[in-house]
């Protein structure tokens, strides 16, 4: 039987090895987070906006805390324009590209002829031409023939559907 404090010892041993790497990787990048990126985007700002000798004199411990939450909040808002100009060129890919948009019209005209046609009961011109050149090719291939294209008896008739 073991004495309580090798127990301990045993057990606080494990939890340094198996937890030290994390705990010093989360340390690590708390300081880079909330120190290093504030006080270097100020400083970067600093020496950016007015003369790259104000950063040398900003190195004082009063203006420390000072730097840090004004390098904060220009981290901020970069991270945040970034964000948002990425977001606007993803959303004017797929909402604002021209040929999908002339495309997505056609269809939506394809789309509006055939079911004014199948609600008066005719069949599309070009659905037949396909068909019959379909069953020729199949009869060239001794495959099976392909029959016209029916319309959807739930298309057919709008009455039943009052939602249309």
């Amino acid at each position: 039987r073991l004495p309580p404090h090798e127990v301990l010892l045993g057990l606080g041993r494990s939890a340094i090895v198996r937890f030290l790497p994390y705990a010093s990787r989360i340390g690590l990048s708390l300081i880079i987070w909330l120190g290093v990126l504030p006080l270097g985007a100020a400083y970067l700002y600093q020496g950016w906006f007015r003369s790259p000798k104000t950063i040398a004199a900003r190195w004082r411990s009063d203006l420390l805390l000072r730097d840090g939450v004004s390098g904060a909040v220009v981290a901020a808002i970069v991270v945040v324009s970034f964000l948002s100009l990425m977001s606007l060129a993803d959303f004017m890919r797929f909402q604002w590209n021209p040929a999908d948009a002339a495309a997505a019209n056609e269809e939506e005209n394809v789309n509006e002829e055939a079911r004014a046609e199948v609600e008066v009961g005719g069949m599309p011109e070009a659905a037949a031409a396909m068909a019959a050149e379909n069953n020729a090719d199949a009869e060239g291939e001794n495959l099976e023939p392909v029959e016209a294209a029916m319309p959807d008896p739930f298309e057919v008739d709008a009455g039943v559907n009052p939602g249309r």
